[in-house]
């Protein structure tokens, strides 16, 4: 009933708009991750666990999460190969098998015209010690136990019997199991867990860049219960590491006189779904006392507030004051999906603190920047340098806070734009603003002032830029959140979204109206259209089978979708599932050119059911958004924009060198798609000397000199990766290498 009542919340707030509706998400794909099961310990990790010191801080401006990715290569990890069955310590045969129950000798010592006598004789046992690899630590007993071997003596000699019956299954046969240990190097992480989603797209108006958000979905983005939409329960964790309180090397114990208050911030909702009266969010104490876990605050659902809330909560029990206290936040949601979302921020423990202590030293950006194009967060290089200067921003403006209860000075604002590592161009902020105690302000970069365009000559079809936005306040309390990094992405494709879906849109035609949905691009050169990328989120409707089909569509009269310009012949469906970034690639049945001007992207659905789009609602291009479920093509009235990303051809994807040429025909990538291991072919042993790994997204994952002719990808999450290679002349390839 709650999950129904969810869903008609959202259908009463978008009634105003028609059929057009915004739903939770049913899986978060930036989470997505592949999942196994496996029989026993067998490669199971074992990480140790390092105890931290006070002040214990996260403002989850960085993932702080701890990793748990190691390589049995890694320097700090070692192994131990566990046996299921030893004797004296020596791990039997594979070939050898035993049974827990006692077997015996059948012998028969009479046999009459009416009878059989036959004596039941216990077989000789064997001591063994068997150990369970089902689970860590390895548990181990000895045990007496049996060959699985049935004799049957007819003759009564006792040796030499005439049958003999093998025994299966039999209970127990020889296993074994890998066990990696990893020792504690990331001394920088501060949670033990990662079911709890770091991100900056869900809270509104957070104290610093970045939250951790609690739903219904696990770490790999999956709901925690697919089997009915009101399973309802213990969702997400996130746990601290152990921190000393008692003894270490450099503090003698901590007590209550040290007055310690552990605070954050949370919020409700944000932009996700709002958390219902039964929905709490709760705060645990660990005591390593008496070994349990006490609840010390918690909240009930609520309705969302612009602004944040801290709270502030003291040790006040001796039992929390020894090595190895944690604390824990948790939720109670619906487990059936993206649902009932809480938000924290700027978690802080510390010595010498009081109530009223709820000021932070810290001046720190708020929101983060993905994009310094006018329009688009992301074009084909080809096409931004049609018009570098209409497809540049003017104005880039960035969202900052003091939190501190004095007055800030504010200096050292630049923005820095690098090209593989190289520093390209410096965009400096001249104002250095005294900022009042507690107050939120903006900074602007004027990139048409100082004439600033990305380098045109830069000799790359898929190029990317790292962009650094900073400034600097002194003292500051958190140097994390003064640094904004994101990367400018000139690939195959335009987007107006910044990739993340905070809901899904989706439209029900009236009247027996298959609805069409389309978004508007301009191109202002001739060119060809491949494909679109489209983000389909599933949610209440799974649609995957329904069929729609791939159209492309002229302007018309008022500026809405008109003629159709071409559409696919073969009925595609929508998927789901499909990597980091959730972005699917509908080919067209054939490339479709088009002369330069306006034109809208979609699909047509073949029945009047909701099919679930991704939408994002950080970024706003409802004015580009029609959908038609009556017949006539509307407007959206739902602020955010549609994840359908129109591709284009690239002229094999590289540019040609005046010395060596790198193209196509000189590099290829196999196995592609693959789960591990890509090789790297080149023609006549062809030079290739450097790679770069970029995610979707434009994130550069990975870069080195190109020492082998492999490169293992089995660490990355499932989803499609560019691997842009290099040789010595400076000339690039980009080959797109999809991970599953």
């Amino acid at each position: 009933m709650k999950f129904l009542l969810s869903l008609i919340t959202f259908f009463i707030v978008s009634l105003s708009f028609g059929q057009e509706m915004l739903s939770p998400l049913l899986t978060n794909s930036k989470l997505f991750s592949k999942q196994s099961a496996e029989r026993n310990i067998d490669d199971q990790y074992i990480y140790a666990i390092d105890t931290v010191h006070l002040p214990f801080k996260d403002d989850f401006s960085k993932d702080l999460f701890k990793k748990y990715n190691a390589q049995p290569t890694d320097s700090n990890v070692t192994d131990t190969l566990y046996y299921a069955l030893l004797i004296g310590g020596v791990p039997v045969a594979d070939s050898i098998s035993y049974m827990e129950d006692t077997v015996y000798r059948l012998e028969i010592t009479k046999i009459t015209v009416d009878s059989v006598t036959i004596d039941s004789i216990p077989q000789p046992s064997t001591a063994i010690t068997h150990c369970d690899l089902s689970a860590y630590p390895v548990q181990c007993v000895m045990k007496n136990v049996w060959e699985p071997i049935l004799v049957i003596d007819s003759l009564h000699t006792g040796v030499n019997p005439d049958t003999t019956f093998d025994l299966f299954p039999p209970d127990l046969v020889q296993d074994s199991a890998q066990v990696y240990f990893v020792s504690a190097t990331d001394t920088n992480s501060r949670w033990v867990d990662n079911f709890a989603y770091i991100n900056t797209s869900y809270a509104i108006n957070p104290p610093t860049i970045g939250v951790a958000t609690f739903d219904g979905l696990n770490e790999n983005g999956y709901p925690y219960d697919f089997t009915t939409a009101f399973t309802y329960g213990e969702a997400d964790y996130l746990t601290s590491k152990p921190i000393f309180l008692g003894t270490d090397e450099t503090n003698f114990p901590y007590g209550i006189a040290d007055s310690l208050y552990l605070s954050f911030y949370y919020q409700a909702k944000g932009l996700g779904n709002e958390p219902e009266v039964e929905d709490s969010l709760v705060l645990e104490f660990w005591s390593p006392v008496d070994m349990t876990w006490t609840s010390v605050w918690n909240t009930e659902g609520q309705p969302l507030d612009s602004n944040f809330k801290q709270v502030m909560i003291p040790i006040k029990e001796n039992k929390y004051f020894a090595n190895g206290f944690q604390f824990r936040f948790k939720n109670y949601a619906s487990l059936s999906g993206s649902f009932d979302h809480w938000h924290i921020d700027y978690v802080y423990l510390e010595e010498s603190r009081f109530i009223g202590d709820t000021n932070r030293d810290d001046v720190a950006f708020t929101e983060p920047i993905n994009t310094l194009l006018s329009d688009y967060t992301a074009m084909p290089w080809r096409h931004y340098k049609w018009d570098v200067d209409n497809f540049t921003a003017e104005l880039i403006t960035t969202d900052q806070k003091n939190l501190s209860n004095v007055g800030k000075l504010v200096s050292g604002n630049e923005m820095e734009i690098y090209y593989q590592g190289t520093l390209d161009t410096t965009v400096i902020n001249p104002n250095t603003p005294s900022v009042n105690a507690n107050t939120s302000f903006t900074t602007d970069f004027d990139l048409l002032a100082d004439n600033f365009v990305f380098d045109t000559t830069v000799n790359d079809t898929c190029a990317v830029f790292e962009i650094k936005v900073r400034h600097t306040t002194t003292p500051d309390r958190c140097r994390s959140n003064d640094t904004l990094i994101f990367n400018q992405v000139f690939t195959d494709y335009y987007a107006y979204d910044d990739g993340t879906a905070e809901a899904a849109y989706g439209v029900a035609g009236l009247g027996g109206v298959n609805p069409k949905i389309a978004s508007e691009f301009d191109l202002i050169q001739p060119d060809t259209l491949k494909s679109l990328y489209i983000h389909f989120s599933p949610s209440a409707n799974d649609r995957s089978s329904t069929p729609i089909i791939i159209s492309v569509w002229e302007v018309g009269s008022g500026g809405r979708p008109g003629d159709l310009i071409y559409e696919n012949i073969s009925f595609s469906n929508p998927v789901y599932n499909i990597g980091v970034n959730g972005f699917h690639e509908y080919s067209f049945d054939e490339k479709v050119s088009l002369p330069a001007g306006k034109y809208f992207v979609g699909w047509s659905q073949t029945t009047a059911d909701i099919i679930n789009v991704g939408y994002d609602l950080n970024r706003n291009s409802n004015l580009r958004t029609y959908a038609n479920y009556t017949g006539v093509w509307q407007q959206s009235g739902l602020d955010g924009t549609l994840m359908i990303r129109p591709a284009f051809v690239n002229e094999k994807d590289n540019l040609v060198g005046i010395n060596e040429q790198l193209s196509e025909d000189n590099v290829s990538v196999y196995p592609n798609p693959t789960q591990d291991l890509i090789y790297i072919v080149t023609e006549d042993d062809f030079d290739v000397t450097n790679y770069q790994l970029i995610d979707i997204n434009g994130r550069i994952i990975d870069q080195n000199v190109l020492t082998g002719r492999e490169l293992n990808l089995s660490s990355l999450e499932n989803g499609v990766y560019f691997l842009q290679l290099s040789n010595n002349q400076g000339n690039t390839i980009t080959k797109r290498v999809i991970k599953n």
